[in-house]
């Protein structure tokens, strides 16, 4: 995947200090793709005309006003830390759900926070980040805020694989990821099928050694056309035994490596990382990540 000078970067924010973080986030990514950032945020109308509830002119009159100077407020911030960056900013008064999806489709990234809880409720809450993440037509990037709000500017690029081949949307803007930041690329192959049942208990075993060299030819396999395509790309292929999502969002803790600037994991897979975005592992992936993780649409993977 390539950038050019007319791309976009699209970030929703909604004046917490979460969405202030992935916007500060979304600029460097911006600024590394050499891309227009556009900033927006989306309030949904109140449902005026049920009982109790007030005109929506009443209720709404005011919201204008605020999204938009929240809106210029962030734009402005962003153009002073970033002066060579085109930034521009947009307000909708609209479900935030679908704003995001629709701008998506222009965007080379999307980029929100795991939550929020500012003035305009509901933009970045983590139910409307996997919303995006599951229907976004561009690669969603979904940022916490980690101790001290730092953007993390080091650490390898680490990707999820599925045994099944869907992974390779994935793949492919793993490497371009790795290759655009000057850093590692490590693979994980993880499924939590090593296991032995007595009863109702689960107990870890020991991998027969056939699985762990059918796992490795898989994953080499999957790696190798990539690896020739970014030869400049230094990649590391890693097995590991548990839930695909815990084994990614906890890998630096897990494996004693240095922590992950950025995680990419596809939106559906059909073998260990089936699920990702749209069941209980994509939940648990986007809640429990202490940096950011860039889900990639895969085509035909939307059921």
């Amino acid at each position: 995947m390539s950038a050019t000078v007319s791309s976009v970067v699209v970030v929703g924010v909604d004046g917490s200090a979460e969405s202030a973080h992935a916007a500060d986030w979304a600029a460097h990514e911006a600024a590394r793709r050499h891309a227009t950032l556009h900033v927006l945020t989306a309030f949904r109308p109140y449902p005026a005309g049920l009982p109790g509830v007030p005109e929506a002119g009443e209720y709404t009159a005011g919201w204008p006003a605020i999204g938009q100077a929240l809106v210029d407020g962030v734009v402005g911030r962003l153009q002073d830390r970033h002066p060579g960056l085109t930034v521009e900013g947009e307000y909708r008064l609209c479900d935030p759900r679908p704003a995001l999806v629709q701008a998506s489709r222009s965007a080379v990234m999307t980029v929100v926070g795991n939550r929020g809880s500012g003035r305009l409720p509901e933009v970045l809450t983590g139910s409307v980040a996997l919303h995006l993440a599951a229907r976004g037509e561009s690669p969603v990037a979904v940022v916490p805020l980690p101790a001290g709000a730092e953007i993390p500017m080091t650490g390898p690029v680490l990707v999820g694989v599925d045994p099944l081949g869907s992974s390779q949307p994935a793949l492919d803007l793993a490497f371009d990821e790795a290759a655009r930041r000057g850093v590692e690329l490590i693979a994980v192959l993880a499924g939590d099928r090593l296991v032995a049942h007595q009863g109702f208990a689960r107990r870890p075993v020991r991998p027969l050694a056939v699985e762990l060299e059918e796992d490795e030819a898989v994953l080499s396999e999957q790696l190798a056309g990539w690896a020739a395509k970014y030869p400049e790309v230094t990649v590391h292929a890693r097995l590991m035994n548990g839930r695909p999502a815990r084994c990614l969002a906890r890998f630096a803790e897990l494996t004693g490596s240095v922590p992950p600037q950025v995680t990419v994991v596809g939106s559906r897979g059909h073998g260990s990382l089936a699920g990702l975005v749209l069941g209980s592992t994509s939940h648990e992936l986007i809640a429990a990540a202490t940096g950011p993780v860039l889900v990639v649409p895969v085509p035909g993977g939307r059921g």
